[in-house]
């Protein structure tokens, strides 16, 4: 007669042995589907439930372990188990499996379940991708041009590489845009609390009308942001980060000495590496009309080199290749150059309806050229970007410089949906881009001024 295995300690029964019973089935995938969709949603919200399972995969390691030292030949002078270990061994090793489901499951909670569902947080998932983006997944592999409905889990890094790239992701109450050349890192939720590392860049938090966005914590390299409900937009190099509040209040801490500063609508605040002095916040600057481009004096342009003046040549920056992509079409190699006009002035640069743009550069064969910018509201969120193409003869050449001016009806939108015209909009990017790479583009210049008044005739 074989022998029943010992008892299961009084501490590793729970109060409901069916529940238990129903896990252990709803783990061994051998449950009905109404009752493993029952149980998926009781594991969703009840967290005693979750430490029901935490608990037991503890017991039952102990068990494996327990087996292994059965199967270990004594050493001598020391007593074998008073149970036959024959059907102790059978017992344990269906408990052993049991522990590896058990593990494995909560292994998996713990990576992406429990994180985006416990919390009673939906995955995250692409509503938009725009231009040269690429996903570095939490698996280890790469996915270039983001399709929508990706969905995004903890430890995913999306970034747009251009420019005129971008991506918007879908919140439950609202949406996270990211602009050009940015990338961020999706992090692990905590509770009710959506947590993303911006990296390098810029991105909007643009929370529905009915706010019901939840909290969002946005890592830079040198701040901590803390919303919630709250429209803003973070801009952020690896010494800077710059945060403007248009809608809510957000708490700023400086990461190098944990220093907060609240930051409310209307106001921004910079954080850098420099603890000098404390954080401050202080009203957003009001915008501007009129702006050039000063390369001598650029922090940091978007994509291209600044080469020094020479002697027949000015400080000019040099488009450098760019492979773009886009959708499911073939790439396509670009020679492009773009500065980040946000980065030139304290003050937001703002094309008024009789604005021009002037564009002057330098090419060693003559080519058409295709100018654009992107922009955001006034209110911080992504309005996209505008373009046009220019040939070769559209524009006023002297010997290898050249110039175009351009009104803001000459732009066409790239994203109509999001605005039609670039007037009343804030400038992001300013960038020019050729298929030539004969031509060797250079920018020398980039002016932003009202349409001169008509002369009287």
């Amino acid at each position: 007669m074989t022998s029943s295995p010992p008892p299961i300690p009084s501490s590793v029964l729970p109060p409901d042995a069916t529940r238990i019973e129903q896990l252990l089935r709803y783990l061994d995938d051998s449950l009905p589907a109404e009752e493993q969709a029952a149980v998926s949603a009781r594991l969703a919200a009840d967290e005693a439930t979750r430490q029901l399972l935490r608990d037991l995969a503890e017991q039952i390691v102990g068990l494996s372990d327990l087996e292994q030292r059965l199967e270990t030949p004594a050493a001598a002078g020391t007593a074998r188990p008073s149970w036959p270990v024959r059907s102790g061994r059978r017992w344990l090793l269906h408990w052993r499996s049991v522990a590896v489901t058990l593990l494995a499951s909560i292994v998996v909670a713990a990576s992406g379940y429990s994180a985006w569902t416990f919390g009673g947080l939906p995955p995250v998932r692409v509503a938009r991708s725009v231009g040269a983006t690429r996903l570095f997944s939490s698996a280890g592999t790469t996915l270039d041009g983001i399709p929508e409905g990706q969905r995004l889990t903890p430890g995913d890094t999306l970034e747009s590489r251009a420019t005129d790239a971008w991506i918007t992701t879908d919140l439950i109450g609202g949406q996270l845009t990211i602009a050009g050349n940015s990338v961020i890192r999706m992090l692990r939720p905590s509770d009710h609390e959506r947590r993303f590392e911006l990296v390098e860049g810029s991105l909007w938090i643009d929370p529905s009308p009915n706010d019901r966005l939840g909290d969002v914590v946005v890592q830079t390299p040198t701040a901590i942001i803390e919303a919630r409900g709250c429209l803003f937009d973070v801009r952020t190099s690896a010494t800077d980060t710059l945060i403007r509040v248009h809608r809510g209040e957000a708490d700023v801490a400086r990461r190098v000495d944990g220093t907060t500063v609240a930051v409310a609508a209307g106001e921004q605040a910079t954080l850098s590496l420099d603890v000098s002095d404390a954080p401050a916040a202080a009203p957003q600057p009001h915008g501007i009309h009129r702006w050039s481009l000063d390369l001598s004096t650029a922090k940091r342009v978007s994509h291209g080199i600044v080469l020094p003046p020479s002697h027949d040549a000015p400080t000019r920056l040099a488009a450098i290749p760019l492979l773009w992509r886009e959708g499911v079409d073939a790439p396509l190699l670009l020679y492009a150059a773009s500065v980040a006009a946000w980065r030139t002035t304290e003050h937001p640069v703002v094309l008024a309806s009789d604005s021009v743009i002037t564009f002057r550069g330098r090419m060693a064969m003559r080519s058409g050229v295709r100018v654009g910018l992107t922009t955001q509201r006034m209110q911080g969120v992504f309005a996209g970007k505008f373009e046009v193409t220019i040939a070769a003869e559209g524009m006023q050449w002297d010997g290898e410089e050249w110039t175009v001016s351009l009104e803001m009806p000459s732009l066409e939108a790239m994203n109509p949906q999001v605005a039609a015209s670039p007037a009343g909009l804030e400038v992001g990017d300013i960038y020019a881009f050729t298929l030539d790479p004969t031509a060797k583009l250079q920018l020398t210049g980039i002016a932003i001024e009202p349409q001169a008044p008509q002369t009287p005739q």
